[in-house]
Protein backbone atom coordinates (compact mmCIF):
# COMPACT_ATOMS: atom_id res chain seq x y z
CA UNK A 1 0.00 0.00 0.00
CA UNK A 2 1.54 3.82 -0.49
CA UNK A 3 -1.37 4.92 1.44
CA UNK A 4 0.24 6.46 4.51
CA UNK A 5 -0.92 7.69 7.82
CA UNK A 6 0.26 9.12 10.90
CA UNK A 7 0.05 7.94 14.48
CA UNK A 8 -2.05 11.32 15.41
CA UNK A 9 -5.64 9.65 14.42
CA UNK A 10 -8.21 12.20 13.61
CA UNK A 11 -11.56 11.67 15.98
CA UNK A 12 -15.22 13.47 14.66
CA UNK A 13 -17.96 14.01 16.23
CA UNK A 14 -21.32 11.04 14.88
CA UNK A 15 -23.29 12.96 12.43
CA UNK A 16 -23.58 13.17 8.69
CA UNK A 17 -20.30 14.20 6.76
CA UNK A 18 -20.77 17.51 4.22
CA UNK A 19 -20.44 16.30 0.89
CA UNK A 20 -16.99 18.58 0.08
CA UNK A 21 -15.81 16.65 3.22
CA UNK A 22 -16.69 12.67 2.35
CA UNK A 23 -13.17 10.61 1.88
CA UNK A 24 -12.02 9.57 -1.24
CA UNK A 25 -11.05 5.93 -0.16
CA UNK A 26 -12.60 3.89 2.63
CA UNK A 27 -10.17 1.05 3.76
CA UNK A 28 -11.85 -1.76 5.85
CA UNK A 29 -12.07 -5.76 6.20
CA UNK A 30 -8.59 -6.08 7.39
CA UNK A 31 -5.97 -5.63 10.15
CA UNK A 32 -5.49 -1.60 10.17
CA UNK A 33 -2.72 -1.98 12.10
CA UNK A 34 -1.55 2.21 13.80
CA UNK A 35 1.75 1.62 15.58
CA UNK A 36 0.71 4.20 18.53
CA UNK A 37 1.44 2.57 21.64
CA UNK A 38 4.01 0.02 22.92
CA UNK A 39 1.51 -3.17 21.79
CA UNK A 40 0.13 -3.14 18.68
CA UNK A 41 -3.31 -1.44 18.18
CA UNK A 42 -6.46 -1.78 15.20
CA UNK A 43 -8.65 0.01 13.84
CA UNK A 44 -11.77 -1.19 11.77
CA UNK A 45 -11.32 1.41 8.92
CA UNK A 46 -9.40 4.21 7.73
CA UNK A 47 -10.76 7.14 5.56
CA UNK A 48 -8.49 9.23 3.51
CA UNK A 49 -9.39 12.57 1.92
CA UNK A 50 -6.56 14.60 -0.70
CA UNK A 51 -3.85 11.91 0.60
CA UNK A 52 -4.54 12.51 3.91
CA UNK A 53 -5.56 10.63 6.71
CA UNK A 54 -9.35 11.73 7.71
CA UNK A 55 -10.29 8.73 9.87
CA UNK A 56 -9.00 5.93 11.57
CA UNK A 57 -11.10 3.66 14.19
CA UNK A 58 -14.60 2.20 14.34
CA UNK A 59 -15.85 0.59 11.09
CA UNK A 60 -19.47 2.61 12.11
CA UNK A 61 -18.14 6.21 12.16
CA UNK A 62 -15.84 5.60 9.05
CA UNK A 63 -18.78 5.10 6.74
CA UNK A 64 -20.05 8.19 7.78
CA UNK A 65 -17.10 9.55 5.93
CA UNK A 66 -18.15 7.97 2.80
CA UNK A 67 -20.19 9.44 -0.14
CA UNK A 68 -21.26 8.18 -3.34
CA UNK A 69 -17.69 9.23 -4.69
CA UNK A 70 -15.86 7.38 -2.36
CA UNK A 71 -14.37 4.40 -3.16
CA UNK A 72 -14.44 1.54 -0.64
CA UNK A 73 -11.68 -1.17 -0.70
CA UNK A 74 -11.84 -4.42 1.02
CA UNK A 75 -8.70 -5.46 2.01
CA UNK A 76 -9.59 -8.92 2.39
CA UNK A 77 -8.55 -9.99 5.14
CA UNK A 78 -4.87 -8.43 4.46
CA UNK A 79 -2.72 -6.08 6.69
CA UNK A 80 -2.66 -2.10 6.05
CA UNK A 81 0.49 -0.45 7.86
CA UNK A 82 2.10 2.66 7.93
CA UNK A 83 4.64 3.33 5.43
CA UNK A 84 7.91 1.97 6.18
CA UNK A 85 11.35 4.03 6.48
CA UNK A 86 14.66 3.27 4.25
CA UNK A 87 17.52 3.72 6.71
CA UNK A 88 20.17 3.04 3.95
CA UNK A 89 19.24 3.12 0.57
CA UNK A 90 21.12 5.05 -2.10
CA UNK A 91 17.93 6.53 -3.54
CA UNK A 92 19.95 9.25 -5.80
CA UNK A 93 21.99 6.85 -7.27
CA UNK A 94 19.43 4.29 -7.75
CA UNK A 95 17.47 6.61 -10.41
CA UNK A 96 20.70 6.89 -12.76
CA UNK A 97 20.59 2.99 -12.70
CA UNK A 98 16.55 2.92 -14.26
CA UNK A 99 18.35 4.99 -17.15
CA UNK A 100 21.36 2.64 -17.28
CA UNK A 101 21.48 -0.92 -18.93
CA UNK A 102 20.83 -3.62 -16.15
CA UNK A 103 23.56 -6.06 -15.87
CA UNK A 104 21.91 -8.09 -13.03
CA UNK A 105 22.45 -11.80 -14.10
CA UNK A 106 24.78 -11.53 -17.21
CA UNK A 107 25.96 -15.15 -17.75
CA UNK A 108 29.52 -13.97 -18.89
CA UNK A 109 31.08 -11.22 -21.01
CA UNK A 110 29.58 -11.95 -24.01
CA UNK A 111 26.08 -11.11 -22.77
CA UNK A 112 27.13 -7.98 -21.07
CA UNK A 113 28.77 -6.96 -24.09
CA UNK A 114 25.39 -7.88 -25.78
CA UNK A 115 23.43 -5.31 -23.78
CA UNK A 116 25.69 -2.73 -23.34
CA UNK A 117 25.08 -2.68 -27.56
CA UNK A 118 21.73 -2.30 -26.92
CA UNK A 119 21.98 0.46 -24.04
CA UNK A 120 24.29 2.19 -26.77
CA UNK A 121 21.55 2.55 -29.18
CA UNK A 122 19.19 3.89 -27.13
CA UNK A 123 22.08 6.43 -25.61
CA UNK A 124 22.04 9.89 -26.54
CA UNK A 125 25.56 10.38 -28.90
CA UNK A 126 27.10 12.92 -26.76
CA UNK A 127 25.52 10.48 -23.50
CA UNK A 128 28.26 8.02 -22.09
CA UNK A 129 26.84 4.66 -22.47
CA UNK A 130 26.18 3.40 -18.72
CA UNK A 131 25.15 -0.24 -17.24
CA UNK A 132 24.89 -1.58 -13.73
CA UNK A 133 24.38 -4.48 -11.91
CA UNK A 134 27.06 -7.37 -13.15
CA UNK A 135 29.14 -9.52 -10.68
CA UNK A 136 32.42 -10.22 -11.76
CA UNK A 137 32.22 -14.00 -9.67
CA UNK A 138 28.80 -14.54 -11.82
CA UNK A 139 30.77 -14.52 -14.94
CA UNK A 140 31.94 -17.39 -16.86
CA UNK A 141 35.41 -15.97 -17.06
CA UNK A 142 35.27 -14.98 -12.97
CA UNK A 143 36.66 -11.60 -14.29
CA UNK A 144 35.62 -8.17 -14.97
CA UNK A 145 35.31 -7.12 -18.32
CA UNK A 146 38.18 -5.47 -19.37
CA UNK A 147 38.59 -1.96 -21.50
CA UNK A 148 39.65 -4.36 -24.57
CA UNK A 149 36.06 -6.05 -24.43
CA UNK A 150 34.02 -2.47 -23.72
CA UNK A 151 36.15 -1.57 -27.07
CA UNK A 152 33.54 -3.55 -28.71
CA UNK A 153 30.29 -1.87 -27.15
CA UNK A 154 31.70 1.62 -28.54
CA UNK A 155 35.78 2.34 -29.35
CA UNK A 156 35.07 6.01 -29.37
CA UNK A 157 32.50 6.98 -26.88
CA UNK A 158 33.00 6.24 -23.60
CA UNK A 159 31.53 2.83 -21.64
CA UNK A 160 31.42 2.38 -18.38
CA UNK A 161 30.01 -0.78 -16.68
CA UNK A 162 29.45 -0.58 -12.72
CA UNK A 163 29.15 -3.96 -10.44
CA UNK A 164 25.72 -4.74 -8.32
CA UNK A 165 28.12 -3.60 -5.37
CA UNK A 166 28.45 0.02 -6.62
CA UNK A 167 32.37 -0.25 -5.23
CA UNK A 168 33.81 -1.83 -8.64
CA UNK A 169 33.94 -1.39 -11.98
CA UNK A 170 35.21 -1.16 -15.59
CA UNK A 171 35.80 1.80 -18.31
CA UNK A 172 36.66 1.67 -21.88
CA UNK A 173 39.97 3.86 -23.23
CA UNK A 174 37.37 6.68 -24.36
CA UNK A 175 35.94 6.99 -20.80
CA UNK A 176 39.42 7.02 -19.23
CA UNK A 177 40.07 9.72 -21.82
CA UNK A 178 37.09 11.99 -21.02
CA UNK A 179 37.87 11.56 -17.44
CA UNK A 180 41.76 12.72 -17.57
CA UNK A 181 42.89 9.36 -16.38
CA UNK A 182 46.23 7.83 -17.84
CA UNK A 183 48.33 4.78 -16.76
CA UNK A 184 50.74 7.64 -14.94
CA UNK A 185 47.82 8.43 -13.17
CA UNK A 186 48.32 7.62 -9.18
CA UNK A 187 46.17 5.41 -7.62
CA UNK A 188 43.94 7.58 -5.19
CA UNK A 189 44.07 6.49 -1.75
CA UNK A 190 41.56 4.01 -0.97
CA UNK A 191 41.44 2.62 -4.48
CA UNK A 192 42.72 1.55 -8.17
CA UNK A 193 43.23 1.37 -11.70
CA UNK A 194 44.05 -2.24 -12.45
CA UNK A 195 47.21 -1.82 -14.83
CA UNK A 196 48.92 -4.60 -17.28
CA UNK A 197 52.09 -5.77 -16.31
CA UNK A 198 54.31 -3.08 -17.40
CA UNK A 199 52.57 -0.97 -15.63
CA UNK A 200 52.14 1.31 -18.75
CA UNK A 201 48.54 0.74 -19.70
CA UNK A 202 45.17 0.74 -17.89
CA UNK A 203 43.37 -2.92 -18.64
CA UNK A 204 39.83 -1.62 -17.51
CA UNK A 205 38.82 -2.66 -14.14
CA UNK A 206 38.93 0.02 -11.36
CA UNK A 207 38.18 0.09 -7.61
CA UNK A 208 36.62 2.38 -5.31
CA UNK A 209 37.84 5.50 -4.79
CA UNK A 210 39.37 5.03 -8.60
CA UNK A 211 35.94 4.03 -10.04
CA UNK A 212 34.84 7.72 -8.15
CA UNK A 213 37.08 9.39 -9.96
CA UNK A 214 36.04 8.28 -13.50
CA UNK A 215 32.06 8.05 -12.24
CA UNK A 216 32.21 11.44 -11.25
CA UNK A 217 33.28 13.02 -15.03
CA UNK A 218 29.91 11.38 -16.46
CA UNK A 219 27.56 14.16 -17.82
CA UNK A 220 25.32 15.09 -15.57
CA UNK A 221 21.76 14.29 -15.07
CA UNK A 222 19.47 17.89 -16.05
CA UNK A 223 15.69 18.79 -16.94
CA UNK A 224 13.81 16.16 -18.43
CA UNK A 225 16.45 13.42 -17.62
CA UNK A 226 17.11 14.46 -14.64
CA UNK A 227 13.16 14.79 -13.34
CA UNK A 228 12.22 11.34 -14.88
CA UNK A 229 14.76 9.55 -12.72
CA UNK A 230 13.63 11.15 -9.83
CA UNK A 231 10.31 10.44 -10.27
CA UNK A 232 10.95 6.94 -11.47
CA UNK A 233 13.22 6.25 -8.18
CA UNK A 234 10.14 7.46 -6.26
CA UNK A 235 7.29 4.98 -7.85
CA UNK A 236 9.91 1.83 -6.82
CA UNK A 237 10.23 3.37 -3.44
CA UNK A 238 6.90 3.47 -2.79
CA UNK A 239 5.99 0.07 -4.70
CA UNK A 240 7.73 -1.54 -1.89
CA UNK A 241 6.03 0.38 0.85
CA UNK A 242 8.77 2.99 1.56
CA UNK A 243 7.32 6.63 2.23
CA UNK A 244 11.07 7.67 3.09
CA UNK A 245 13.58 7.04 1.32
CA UNK A 246 17.67 7.60 1.78
CA UNK A 247 20.43 8.43 -0.24
CA UNK A 248 23.33 7.54 1.46
CA UNK A 249 26.32 9.44 -0.29
CA UNK A 250 25.25 12.03 -2.20
CA UNK A 251 27.59 13.36 -4.25
CA UNK A 252 29.07 10.22 -5.95
CA UNK A 253 28.01 11.75 -8.94
CA UNK A 254 28.50 15.44 -10.18
CA UNK A 255 25.38 16.15 -10.56
CA UNK A 256 23.71 14.81 -7.37
CA UNK A 257 23.47 18.19 -5.72
CA UNK A 258 21.72 19.87 -8.32
CA UNK A 259 19.36 17.08 -9.18
CA UNK A 260 17.85 17.27 -5.47
CA UNK A 261 17.50 20.61 -5.58
CA UNK A 262 15.73 20.75 -9.17
CA UNK A 263 13.77 18.04 -7.48
CA UNK A 264 12.95 20.69 -4.24
CA UNK A 265 12.19 23.75 -6.63
CA UNK A 266 9.93 21.41 -8.79
CA UNK A 267 8.12 19.32 -6.14
CA UNK A 268 8.97 16.35 -7.59
CA UNK A 269 8.59 13.89 -4.54
CA UNK A 270 5.51 11.88 -3.54
CA UNK A 271 7.75 11.17 -0.57
CA UNK A 272 10.13 11.97 1.89
CA UNK A 273 14.23 12.06 1.09
CA UNK A 274 16.29 12.06 4.11
CA UNK A 275 19.85 12.82 1.97
CA UNK A 276 23.38 11.98 3.68
CA UNK A 277 26.00 14.03 1.85
CA UNK A 278 29.60 12.38 0.54
CA UNK A 279 32.25 13.56 2.85
CA UNK A 280 34.62 14.99 -0.15
CA UNK A 281 31.18 17.30 -0.98
CA UNK A 282 29.26 18.21 2.31
CA UNK A 283 30.73 21.46 1.83
CA UNK A 284 29.32 21.77 -1.32
CA UNK A 285 25.99 20.33 0.11
CA UNK A 286 26.02 22.87 3.15
CA UNK A 287 26.16 25.85 0.46
CA UNK A 288 23.16 24.48 -1.18
CA UNK A 289 21.53 23.91 1.60
CA UNK A 290 21.91 27.85 3.16
CA UNK A 291 20.75 28.85 0.27
CA UNK A 292 17.49 26.74 0.17
CA UNK A 293 16.67 27.24 4.09
CA UNK A 294 17.26 31.03 2.92
CA UNK A 295 14.68 30.89 -0.29
CA UNK A 296 12.12 28.96 1.60
CA UNK A 297 12.25 30.89 4.67
CA UNK A 298 12.95 34.22 3.95
CA UNK A 299 10.83 36.13 6.39
CA UNK A 300 8.12 35.37 9.62
CA UNK A 301 4.97 34.99 8.50
CA UNK A 302 6.41 33.74 4.61
CA UNK A 303 5.94 30.14 2.84
CA UNK A 304 6.99 27.98 5.55
CA UNK A 305 4.75 29.14 8.22
CA UNK A 306 1.45 28.66 6.25
CA UNK A 307 2.60 25.14 4.78
CA UNK A 308 3.18 24.32 8.29
CA UNK A 309 -0.29 25.55 8.92
CA UNK A 310 -1.88 23.88 6.57
CA UNK A 311 0.19 21.01 7.44
CA UNK A 312 0.60 20.28 11.23
CA UNK A 313 1.42 16.71 10.57
CA UNK A 314 4.31 17.26 8.15
CA UNK A 315 7.77 16.77 9.24
CA UNK A 316 9.25 20.81 10.02
CA UNK A 317 12.68 19.63 9.10
CA UNK A 318 11.92 19.05 5.68
CA UNK A 319 11.78 21.66 2.65
CA UNK A 320 9.70 19.88 -0.28
CA UNK A 321 9.90 17.00 1.14
CA UNK A 322 13.91 16.80 1.36
CA UNK A 323 15.83 17.42 4.07
CA UNK A 324 20.11 17.67 4.80
CA UNK A 325 20.73 15.42 7.65
CA UNK A 326 23.60 13.65 7.62
CA UNK A 327 27.34 13.43 6.42
CA UNK A 328 28.91 9.83 4.96
CA UNK A 329 32.04 8.19 5.11
CA UNK A 330 33.48 5.15 3.43
CA UNK A 331 35.95 3.82 5.95
CA UNK A 332 36.51 0.43 3.74
CA UNK A 333 34.97 -1.18 0.48
CA UNK A 334 32.19 -3.80 -0.45
CA UNK A 335 32.85 -7.78 -0.36
CA UNK A 336 35.69 -7.72 -2.12
CA UNK A 337 37.31 -4.68 -1.45
CA UNK A 338 36.38 -4.80 2.30
CA UNK A 339 39.10 -3.54 4.43
CA UNK A 340 40.11 -6.59 6.72
CA UNK A 341 43.12 -7.26 10.20
CA UNK A 342 44.14 -10.52 8.09
CA UNK A 343 43.99 -11.27 3.95
CA UNK A 344 40.90 -13.08 2.27
CA UNK A 345 41.47 -16.70 2.48
CA UNK A 346 40.18 -16.58 -0.93
CA UNK A 347 41.15 -13.54 -3.15
CA UNK A 348 38.56 -11.92 -5.08
CA UNK A 349 39.00 -11.79 -8.91
CA UNK A 350 41.76 -9.81 -10.27
CA UNK A 351 43.92 -9.88 -6.79
CA UNK A 352 46.83 -12.32 -6.10
CA UNK A 353 49.42 -12.27 -2.93
CA UNK A 354 47.86 -11.32 0.56
CA UNK A 355 45.28 -8.84 -0.33
CA UNK A 356 43.46 -7.45 3.06
CA UNK A 357 41.43 -4.64 1.20
CA UNK A 358 41.60 -1.31 1.12
CA UNK A 359 41.96 1.66 4.27
CA UNK A 360 40.17 4.33 3.11
CA UNK A 361 40.10 7.53 6.08
CA UNK A 362 43.40 7.66 8.08
CA UNK A 363 42.84 8.11 12.18
CA UNK A 364 43.58 11.70 12.37
CA UNK A 365 40.92 12.44 9.94
CA UNK A 366 38.10 10.34 11.33
CA UNK A 367 39.18 12.18 14.57
CA UNK A 368 38.49 15.67 13.03
CA UNK A 369 35.38 14.66 11.72
CA UNK A 370 34.25 13.78 15.08
CA UNK A 371 35.40 17.27 15.96
CA UNK A 372 33.70 19.24 13.08
CA UNK A 373 30.60 17.42 13.02
CA UNK A 374 29.62 16.32 17.10
CA UNK A 375 28.33 19.54 17.63
CA UNK A 376 26.22 19.48 15.06
CA UNK A 377 22.91 18.16 14.19
CA UNK A 378 24.09 16.28 11.20
CA UNK A 379 24.59 12.92 11.85
CA UNK A 380 27.65 10.70 11.17
CA UNK A 381 27.28 7.77 8.67
CA UNK A 382 30.15 5.65 8.16
CA UNK A 383 30.12 2.40 6.00
CA UNK A 384 31.92 -0.64 6.93
CA UNK A 385 32.17 -4.50 5.89
CA UNK A 386 35.30 -5.65 7.27
CA UNK A 387 36.41 -6.35 10.54
CA UNK A 388 39.30 -3.71 10.01
CA UNK A 389 36.92 -1.00 9.23
CA UNK A 390 34.81 -2.29 12.23
CA UNK A 391 37.23 -1.57 14.82
CA UNK A 392 38.59 2.10 13.27
CA UNK A 393 34.71 2.86 13.94
CA UNK A 394 34.09 1.21 17.48
CA UNK A 395 37.50 2.03 18.93
CA UNK A 396 38.80 4.74 17.23
CA UNK A 397 35.83 6.28 16.63
CA UNK A 398 34.19 5.97 20.03
CA UNK A 399 37.27 7.60 21.57
CA UNK A 400 36.90 10.53 19.13
CA UNK A 401 33.37 10.74 19.98
CA UNK A 402 33.79 10.90 23.54
CA UNK A 403 36.67 13.68 23.13
CA UNK A 404 33.99 15.66 20.94
CA UNK A 405 31.66 15.16 24.05
CA UNK A 406 33.84 16.60 26.41
CA UNK A 407 34.81 19.75 24.07
CA UNK A 408 31.54 20.28 23.98
CA UNK A 409 30.16 20.38 27.46
CA UNK A 410 33.64 22.43 28.48
CA UNK A 411 31.87 25.13 26.40
CA UNK A 412 28.30 24.45 27.79
CA UNK A 413 29.93 24.91 31.12
CA UNK A 414 31.59 28.14 29.59
CA UNK A 415 28.40 29.29 28.69
CA UNK A 416 26.58 28.56 31.91
CA UNK A 417 29.23 30.08 33.82
CA UNK A 418 28.93 33.54 31.88
CA UNK A 419 25.17 33.41 32.04
CA UNK A 420 24.10 32.89 35.52
CA UNK A 421 22.74 36.54 35.99
CA UNK A 422 19.67 35.73 33.97
CA UNK A 423 20.22 38.66 31.54
CA UNK A 424 18.68 37.81 28.51
CA UNK A 425 20.95 40.26 26.16
CA UNK A 426 23.78 38.89 27.88
CA UNK A 427 22.45 35.54 27.69
CA UNK A 428 22.58 35.96 23.70
CA UNK A 429 25.53 37.66 23.25
CA UNK A 430 27.59 35.03 25.17
CA UNK A 431 26.02 32.03 23.24
CA UNK A 432 27.39 33.97 20.29
CA UNK A 433 30.76 34.65 21.81
CA UNK A 434 31.53 31.02 23.69
CA UNK A 435 30.15 29.02 20.96
CA UNK A 436 28.23 26.48 22.64
CA UNK A 437 27.18 23.16 21.27
CA UNK A 438 23.65 23.00 19.86
CA UNK A 439 21.56 20.13 20.23
CA UNK A 440 24.81 17.36 20.97
CA UNK A 441 24.12 14.55 23.34
CA UNK A 442 26.17 15.54 25.70
CA UNK A 443 25.08 18.93 25.95
CA UNK A 444 21.92 17.97 27.58
CA UNK A 445 18.98 20.89 27.06
CA UNK A 446 21.67 22.94 25.08
CA UNK A 447 19.60 23.76 22.31
CA UNK A 448 16.09 24.72 24.47
CA UNK A 449 18.52 26.96 26.68
CA UNK A 450 19.51 28.93 23.62
CA UNK A 451 17.19 32.14 23.81
CA UNK A 452 15.12 33.25 20.22
CA UNK A 453 17.46 36.40 20.84
CA UNK A 454 20.62 34.40 19.48
CA UNK A 455 19.52 33.33 16.14
CA UNK A 456 16.73 36.38 15.08
CA UNK A 457 18.89 37.03 12.24
CA UNK A 458 19.06 33.96 10.62
CA UNK A 459 16.04 31.90 8.45
CA UNK A 460 13.88 30.11 10.00
CA UNK A 461 14.86 26.15 10.48
CA UNK A 462 18.41 27.00 9.55
CA UNK A 463 21.13 25.42 12.19
CA UNK A 464 24.25 27.09 12.10
CA UNK A 465 27.27 26.16 14.68
CA UNK A 466 30.82 27.09 14.00
CA UNK A 467 31.94 24.93 11.77
CA UNK A 468 29.05 25.99 9.56
CA UNK A 469 27.21 22.73 9.02
CA UNK A 470 23.68 23.42 8.56
CA UNK A 471 20.50 21.08 9.08
CA UNK A 472 17.24 21.76 6.52
CA UNK A 473 14.76 22.48 8.76
CA UNK A 474 11.13 24.18 8.14
CA UNK A 475 8.84 22.98 4.93
CA UNK A 476 7.74 22.68 1.58
CA UNK A 477 4.60 21.14 -0.35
Amino acid sequence: MRTIFSCVLFGVAVGSIAAADTADVLFTGGDIVTMCGAAPEYVESLAVKDGKIQFAGPLAEGRKHAGPGTKTIDLAGKTLLPGFIDTHGHFVYFEKNLVDANLFGCDDVFDLVARMKTQAERTPADGWIVGFGYQARGLKEGRHPTSTDLDRVSADRPVMVVDSSGHLGAANAAAFKAAGITAATPDPTGGQFTRGPDGSSLLGPMEETALNAVRSKRPPFTGELAARAITGAAEVWASHGQTTAMEAGVGLGNDDIGIVLNAIDEKLLPIDLYVAAKDSVLDDSLAAAYSVASHYNPKAGGIVEKLRAARPDLDRRDINRVRLGGVKFWLDGSLDTAWFTQPYTQNPPGKSGAFAGYRQIPDEVLDGVFDRYWPTELQIHMHMNGDAAADQTILFGTACALRAAAKCQARQRARSDVCRDGDGAAHARANEAHDPCRGCAGCEGAAEARPAAARSDRPPGLSIDRACALSLRGHGA
